[in-house]
């Protein structure tokens, strides 16, 4: 009897011990995965952040070619408006003198 005893508690026993291996072995499998799914985000995150600085990059080139385009049209506008305002000063200044000479006559 004691004997059947002992065996049963050692048969209990040996369960609980490949319980506990089998419950480590699948904590170590899941801790494994977790990592990995930590590396694997990690990475992901490290490439989008690239990606969101080197489009920056570009939308700051663009902001800047924009703004220089429209210094270059500004100042052509403005030189296009001294040539007009330009031309109108001779046309008033050739009418008067187109005038003085007729009243001079």
């Amino acid at each position: 009897m004691i004997k059947h005893k002992e065996d049963k508690h050692e048969k209990h026993d040996t369960e609980v011990a490949q319980l506990l291996r089998g419950a480590k072995t699948k904590a170590e499998r899941a801790e494994e995965n977790a990592n990995t799914q930590v590396r694997n985000l990690q990475t992901k995150l490290d490439d989008m952040s690239k990606r969101a600085l080197e489009a920056e990059d570009v939308l700051k080139g663009e902001k800047h070619q924009r703004e220089t385009d429209r210094i270059q049209f500004r100042a052509e506008a403005d030189k296009n408006s001294g040539r007009v305002k330009e031309n109108q000063m001779l046309r008033e200044r050739f009418q008067r003198a187109i005038e003085t000479i007729t009243t001079s006559y």
